[in-house]
């Protein structure tokens, strides 16, 4: 298919854009017709919160509204250094299955005064899953051999 120009004669296009609208221009019909809200120009009521429902509703996104919580544990990875272990967590009316996202936390860890480095010393990568209502198991393991008490943060996916 191709199209040919039309030479512009400097006169209005023999079309309309709605005949029916005649004291409307073309613009105003068109973002009445397309508005995201109606014809309503008040504004755009949505914000960064909440988002526009199909009842034509702003609302919050389920679930949302909330900051997470996170938690601090402190772990006895035992006294043989190891480069990977497992350990569980107690908690309360956990859902089964849930991913966990556990991470060393910064110092000072029990035990080792008032240093707060041993974070960036252990270098451990941890993650986790909820095994049962009370228990979250967390697999963890160290570019090298690791022993004693760690801190982890944790907190469990929604």
């Amino acid at each position: 298919m191709s199209f040919r120009p039309v030479p512009s004669t400097g006169a209005a296009p023999p079309f309309s854009h709605d005949t029916q609208l005649t004291d409307v221009s073309a613009d105003d019909h068109h973002t009445q017709s397309h508005s995201v809200i109606g014809a309503d120009h008040s504004g755009f009521p949505g914000g960064g919160t909440t988002f526009l429902r199909d009842d034509a509703t702003f609302a919050l996104p389920p679930g949302g509204g909330g900051a997470p919580v996170w938690s601090t544990v402190n772990i006895d990875l035992g006294v043989s250094p190891r480069f990977s272990g497992n350990f569980t967590i107690v908690g309360v009316g956990l859902t089964v299955g849930k991913p966990v996202i556990v991470a060393p936390a910064v110092g000072p860890y029990p035990g080792s005064g008032s240093l707060a480095d041993e974070v960036e010393l252990n270098d451990i990568l941890a993650a986790g899953v909820v095994e049962s209502a009370t228990v979250i198991r967390v697999y963890w393991r160290a570019n090298h051999r690791v022993s004693d008490t760690v801190r982890f943060d944790y907190i469990v996916s929604g």
